[in-house]
């Protein structure tokens, strides 16, 4: 659903926009503690170790997704504010694609790279492979949480960032309860960590995609949509996006 944000008061529009999006950002972190935190509980102390150590590196590469996918926001909503519909229903295609073909080479290198990833990080030798297991599993399952992030920018874009909140918070409870059932349930040590948070990742995504088909008919493709994509929009994207997608990493890395 549309809103309209140039109607009303400009400091209540801005903060009422503003607040979900700040909440969205600390919520997306609280996957990686809440994984902590239980494998800690259930698991021990190399696993809780293995665990922490890889939480630099995922909101590194996390944090590009995430920047990466609000610069596509910027795009999307100059196209519904000039009312471009056909522009904007073209724009959020080649979101979708280009967000999984960024996912995809993140997650070819993580699950290649892990291990010599790690031993930069000066990894201690004794959680290398608690941390290695978590790390590919997340990293294997990055689609996912690009996904969430380009449907919820899509959504943003035209005005409704609670909606994404919303979605986003069920999926951490989601992933609370998974995190039970496959360390405890199944045995799976921290790769089930790692496979619940891509699970709930990956349903907070089709929450998304169902809001999208059901409510938001501005954003509905059109089969002459994936058709028409030209190396303009693409180019327009990543111009936007990967600027901001560094931009947060940058912060991981400081």
């Amino acid at each position: 659903m549309a809103k309209d944000l140039t109607q009303g008061s400009p400091v209540r529009l801005i903060f009422r926009f503003a607040l979900p999006l700040l909440l969205g950002n600390f919520l997306q972190q609280i996957y990686s503690m809440v994984d902590t935190l239980i494998v800690g509980r259930t698991i021990g102390v190399h696993a809780l170790a293995g665990v922490g150590a890889t939480g630099c590196m995922l909101f590194l590469v996390l944090g590009f997704l995430m920047g990466m996918t609000q610069g596509f926001s910027i795009v999307l909503s100059q196209r519904f504010g000039a009312k471009d519909m056909p522009g904007l229903r073209r724009s959020f295609c080649a979101a979708i694609l280009t967000g999984l073909l960024v996912a995809g080479a993140v997650t070819f290198l993580g699950v290649r790279y892990a291990k010599p990833l790690l031993a930069l990080l000066n990894t201690p030798a004794d959680i290398v492979a608690c941390s290695e297991a978590y790390l590919t599993v997340v990293m294997g399952g990055s689609c996912a949480a690009m996904l969430y992030n380009v449907l919820a920018s899509a959504i943003t874009a035209l005005g409704d960032s609670r909606t994404p909140l919303f979605f986003l918070a069920i999926s951490c409870i989601v992933n609370i309860i998974l995190d039970f059932a496959f360390i405890l349930g199944l045995g799976m040590g921290v790769e089930g960590a790692a496979l619940a948070t891509v699970c709930s990742q990956g349903f907070s995504a089709l929450l998304c995609l169902g809001f999208i088909f059901a409510k938001v008919p501005l954003l509905r493709p059109r089969k002459g949509d994936w058709r028409h994509l030209s190396p303009r929009i693409f180019a327009r994207l990543v111009g936007m996006g990967a600027p901001m997608g560094f931009q947060t990493s940058v912060i991981a890395l400081g």
